[in-house]
């Protein structure tokens, strides 16, 4: 995933998720899901050629927000919930399973959320 064309405005947030099978990352109002695959093969002749590689799955826009200022999921275990914080201070919470946004709570703070924390 390289290239200045990939993504709209900048990277914010990053965090893996899913036991380290996908990576998160939150960029304007959207968060996008990544597969990756790192290659760690230690060869000298064939280190510069890239084989690395990450994949955009989907993207899933936070309805009505600027910018998603927090994001949190757990990675400990298999959990499919991501909840996200906006600039217009809702917290929307993402069933990844289902593919969609499960619910919308508008002004959980007086000012932008800038951290979630989940219980592990």
């Amino acid at each position: 995933f390289q290239g200045k064309d990939k993504f709209h405005k900048s990277v914010r947030f990053a965090q893996f998720y899913y036991i380290d099978t996908f990576i998160l990352l939150c960029c304007g109002a959207e968060f996008h899901l990544l597969s990756f695959y790192l290659d760690t093969v230690k060869d000298d002749l064939k280190r510069y050629k890239q084989r690395s590689v990450c994949k955009l799955i989907q993207k899933f826009p936070m309805a009505s927000t600027v910018e998603i200022t927090s994001l949190s999921t757990v990675n400990d275990f298999y959990s499919y919930i991501v909840l996200t914080a906006g600039s217009n201070r809702a917290l929307e919470v993402f069933d990844l399973n289902a593919g969609c946004s499960s619910a919308v709570i508008p002004e959980v703070h007086s000012r932008s959320v800038h951290q979630i924390c989940q219980n592990k």
